[in-house]
Parts: C-alpha cells; sequence; structure tokens
C-alpha cells in the first residue's frame, strides 16, 4: 500500500441528553446510538468493541438498545431525530463548548478515542500521489470512499479539495465494512479510513 496521509480525529465517547445526567448507574434501559461495525471499537453487530464496553463500565446494571446507524445518523440521533439517550463518538464541537462541554443544554464527555485516519491505494495503482490536492488532479483515479461527514473532519485541504461540485471522487459511505468492499472491487480507487478498521476488514473480506 502508499499511505498517502495520517491524521488522528478525536470523538466523544458520549452525548447525553439532558435527562441521562440525572440518572445514576443504576438506571434500567437506556437507548445507545452508534455506528455499525468497526472493529475493535464496535464489533458483533453493534454490541460489543471497546466503546460499549466502556459505556457499560459507566452504568453497570443497565439494559442497552443498541441501534446501529451510520455516522451521520449518529450525530443527529439525539437532536433533533430523540431516537436515543446516548450517542457514542460523537464528533466534538470544539468551537462550541464552554467548560463544561455543554452545548445547548445537552452534555459531552471528553474525548475518549482517537482514530487515526490515512489514505491507501492499491498497490497496482499509480504511486506518484504527494497530496490531497494531487488526487483531485488525476483525471483517471477515483472514486475516494471515505465515512459520512470525512468532508468537514479532515482538515481544511481536504474540505476545500472535495467539497467542489465539479469533483465527483469524493464518494462517503455510511457503512465501513461497505466502505472496504467497494474500495477492494473498485479498480483506481482510494479509501480514507481508520488504519485498524481498514486492517481487520481487508483480512475479513479478502
Amino acid at each position: 500500500f502508499f499511505c498517502l496521509r495520517q491524521s488522528v480525529l478525536l470523538r466523544c465517547l458520549l452525548l447525553l441528553v439532558p435527562s441521562v445526567l440525572s440518572y445514576d448507574v443504576h438506571t434500567t434501559s437506556l437507548r445507545a446510538a452508534l455506528t455499525f461495525d468497526i472493529p475493535p471499537y464496535i464489533q458483533n453487530q453493534s454490541s460489543d468493541g471497546l466503546e460499549p464496553a466502556i459505556l457499560r463500565a459507566i452504568f453497570v446494571t443497565t439494559q442497552f438498545q443498541w441501534l446501529a446507524m451510520s455516522y451521520n445518523d449518529v450525530e443527529t440521533a439525539i437532536s433533533p431525530r430523540n431516537v436515543a439517550d446516548v450517542a457514542l463518538a460523537m464528533t466534538l464541537p470544539l468551537d462550541e463548548l464552554d467548560d463544561d462541554y455543554y452545548v445547548n443544554g445537552t452534555y459531552y464527555s471528553q474525548p475518549f478515542i482517537a482514530f487515526t485516519n490515512a489514505a491507501f491505494v492499491k498497490t497496482s495503482d499509480p504511486d506518484d500521489m504527494k497530496s490531497i490536492t494531487s488526487i483531485a488532479q488525476l483525471n483517471d483515479f477515483g472514486p475516494v470512499f471515505t465515512w459520512e461527514g470525512a468532508l468537514t473532519e479532515l482538515g481544511d485541504e481536504f474540505e476545500q479539495t472535495f467539497s467542489n461540485s465539479s469533483n465527483s471522487q469524493y464518494t462517503p459511505v455510511g457503512n465501513q465494512t461497505e466502505q472496504v468492499l467497494q474500495f477492494w472491487e473498485t479498480p483506481n480507487s482510494i479509501i480514507v479510513i481508520d488504519s485498524s478498521i481498514f486492517a481487520y476488514y481487508s483480512l475479513e473480506l479478502l
């Protein structure tokens, strides 16, 4: 593989609606929004892995209804859609937080996890890419498979390069199993993804 660039993305463990803040560790039931499987963080049909394990350690006697969904849907699960009580791995709105990590009355935890993202290309494909901008200049290369929300989470250069409506290479995928599968099945494609998730699914799928 040719690794184009790495970046670290911090995410919150939980986003709690105000009513959850009054719960104690013996709360009997909570609806938890989380992404589809992204081992080792979330696995076994979105009911196990590092993220659910930490949540279970906080609410020791609570039964969880695990609600698997895309990244975009996790971001809106509590507000405005009100389909969950807790959301895992939210993007941290750093420019909106006060000292207590509240935004409009809703509480965010401090960041608990850092995804190490990289761009990968198959070795049979051209290897003359030296920057993010250079990807967009290759007429015979693409698509660029990412997760939903990557456009605004991978820095200014990435957003400026792929937010242009005339650039059709940017291809967000809500399920990262499908993201990796599409990468391996599509000639001349690039994938931008956490290195651990990419390695796990590549071994599973190939």
